[in-house]
């Protein structure tokens, strides 16, 4: 428990450094939970994920995705990103467990259906998928603003 409490305290301050920039106007600042995803290797159909899979937006143009779940957590991939249109971005991305996305930069086309929901779509490697994800706030959804 003391470790988790650790890596969460110094993870979360390069977030708070990040937050504290000036571009906190842009939609994207912030943290980010995946709440659904499909892909062309599973039919498209619309896959429920689990809690745990976490993309942070920062203010300098960083991001990192990461997974959280009982056993521990990881790094899935960290680089930059810079907004290029009003409805694509891009990632760089400079570390990754998948080694072959290392250096490589992606296009991504985004949409936000509301102030709290994004939903991406990309292709890597000839595999198109889209992702939806919520922004984390400090409510649980559906709660009432107090």
């Amino acid at each position: 428990m003391k470790t988790l409490i650790c890596f969460l305290s110094f993870s979360l301050l390069p977030i708070a450094y990040a937050l504290g920039q000036d571009n906190l106007n842009s939609p994207f600042v912030g943290i980010w939970e995946m709440v659904e995803m499909s892909n062309t290797t599973i039919e498209g159909t619309v896959v429920e994920v689990p809690a745990g899979y976490y993309k942070v937006f920062g203010a300098d143009g960083s991001y990192f995705f990461m997974q959280w779940n009982r056993l521990g957590s990881r790094y899935v991939q960290e680089g930059t990103f810079s907004v290029r249109t009003d409805n694509s971005y891009a990632e760089r991305i400079e570390r990754a467990l998948n080694k072959r996305l290392e250096g490589r930069e992606f296009e991504i086309q985004y949409r936000f259906t509301d102030q709290e929901i994004m939903v991406i779509e990309g292709v890597v490697d000839g595999v198109a998928y889209t992702e939806r994800w919520r922004k984390v706030t400090s409510q649980f959804p559906g709660q009432p603003t107090q």
